[in-house]
Parts: structure tokens; C-alpha cells; sequence
């Protein structure tokens, strides 16, 4: 399986939020290469989990962080931020029902869903940094 790789064209520009895209990536290969390795279903549980909880830590970071700066578009990032946990957590709970087993299908949606969703969704974060503040919050 490819690895996904940090490209140009993802960074926000912000140190803490492209450390934490960086890190997202990590995680995902991490995941995607103890599938390819074959590992046991509690170690691939195990490496899901870890993507799905940075998953959570980044989207609340990000939100503080797009709070702090009076983000334009805060709250579209939050809902953008439920409907992106929500799609992880029914790839989860769909593999779940699975017994964690390392099917292509699961795989091939993890994988669909960083490609489609999840990296565009960095891209957006760069937009929202370049737009800068809104109208100040009383």
C-alpha cells in the first residue's frame, strides 16, 4: 500500500497545526503499514484507535486555535469537525462488527476517507488561517 506523504500544498502556515497534519499522516501510515504487515487484529485495533483519538485532540486544538484567532469560519470548521468524526467513527464501528479483521474494505475506506476528506479538510484549515480574524467576539 502507498504511503500518504506530506506535500506543500497542505501546510496552513501555522507551526502547532501542520506539526498535528504531519502527525495525522503518521498515524494513518502507521496504521495502513501494520495492515500490509499482516499484524494481529489487536495491534491494527490498536493503531486505529491511536488515528481516531489524534483525530478528536486535533479538531479541539484547532478549534481553540481558530477561536484564539477569531476564525472567520469557525463555526463552519466545527460542524466540518463533527461530520468528519462522525464518518471515522462509522468506518470504525463497521470494522468493529468485523472483529477488526484487516479486509480490503475497511482499508480501502480509511484510505478513501484521509484522500477525500481528511486532506482536503487541511487544505481548507489553510484557507481559513489566510483569511485571518473576523469581526471581534464580545
Amino acid at each position: 500500500m502507498p504511503r500518504l506523504e506530506w506535500t506543500d500544498d497542505l501546510a496552513t502556515g501555522n507551526v502547532r497545526v501542520d506539526a498535528q497534519h504531519r502527525q495525522l499522516i503518521r498515524f494513518a501510515n502507521l496504521f495502513f503499514e501494520a495492515v500490509a504487515a499482516g499484524k494481529e487484529a489487536n495491534i491494527l485495533a490498536e493503531a486505529f484507535a491511536m488515528l481516531a483519538t489524534y483525530i478528536g485532540e486535533h479538531f479541539r486544538d484547532e478549534e481553540i486555535f481558530f477561536r484564539r484567532m477569531r476564525a472567520r469560519r469557525l463555526d463552519d470548521q466545527r460542524v466540518e469537525h463533527v461530520r468528519l468524526e462522525n464518518e471515522f467513527q462509522a468506518i470504525h464501528a463497521a470494522w468493529r462488527a468485523k472483529g477488526f479483521a484487516a479486509d480490503r474494505e475497511t482499508v480501502d475506506s480509511v484510505k478513501r476517507w484521509i484522500e477525500t476528506r481528511l486532506l482536503p479538510h487541511m487544505v481548507f484549515d489553510r484557507q481559513v488561517i489566510a483569511e485571518g480574524p473576523g469581526t471581534p467576539r464580545g
